[in-house]
């Protein structure tokens, strides 16, 4: 199997993410603003990374490129765009930044027991993220894309997920609390089912496998 994704624009840069697992049938027209970075009271987390000496930021690298995943050349070291992001907002403090892994999902919980100082990894916004989080303005743009297997011939199209094959709904992986699940529950609740995961590219495999019909990305 093959996978083509439309490169992503970030303040006037182009970046393109070319995995192998998958193929982007049709590329949703469904914009979101992602707000990725989110933190405690603004204050009391500056006065913690001052005292501490490092800014702590969370993400999932599950999710992979071009967010944040390990360096192919060098496994112990995280690369992508969001770890440019976190060393240039450390550089700003006059302190390092520190990676912490978490589960995508479990990151604001994270957050709120003050384990890392901020999350930083293509969090949308909500009203329920709002009511305890502070947030910057948006610094990415996104499109979903709608991604099945290569040679599933009969889903060709966002609306070809509300047929169903031999009088069966298809079922559709998801990353559970993602804007995705959010816009799948939306539009599609009765017409396929909704399988949540704990990553991205659980759902991908999935489809690759065939136990999936699509996952939404």
């Amino acid at each position: 199997m093959g996978y083509r994704a439309k490169p992503l624009q970030l303040h006037g840069l182009w970046l393109r993410y070319n995995p192998t697992a998958m193929h982007a049938l049709k590329v949703g027209t469904w914009l979101l603003l992602a707000m990725g970075l989110v933190s405690r009271a603004g204050a009391d987390t500056l006065d913690a990374i001052g005292a501490r000496g490092r800014l702590i930021w969370g993400a999932d690298a599950e999710g992979g490129g071009p967010y944040v995943y390990s360096d192919p050349h060098d496994p112990d070291r995280m690369t992508g765009f969001e770890v440019e992001l976190a060393h240039l907002l450390a550089r700003e403090l006059g302190v390092p930044a520190e990676f912490l892994q978490g589960p995508w999902e479990n990151l604001p919980a994270l957050l709120k027991t003050g384990e890392i100082d901020i999350v930083l990894n293509g969090y949308e916004l909500t009203s329920s993220r709002a009511a305890f989080m502070d947030y910057t303005v948006p610094y990415y743009i996104y499109e979903l894309t709608l991604l099945g297997a290569r040679n599933n011939a009969s889903l060709q199209s966002w609306n070809d997920l509300r047929k169903r094959v031999n009088g069966v709904k298809r079922r559709v992986g998801v990353l559970g609390g993602s804007a995705a699940a959010q816009h799948l529950a939306l539009h599609y609740e009765d017409e396929v089912d909704i399988l949540e995961y704990d990553g991205n590219t659980n759902a991908m495999r999935e489809v690759e496998t065939g136990k999936l019909d699509a996952t939404i990305a």
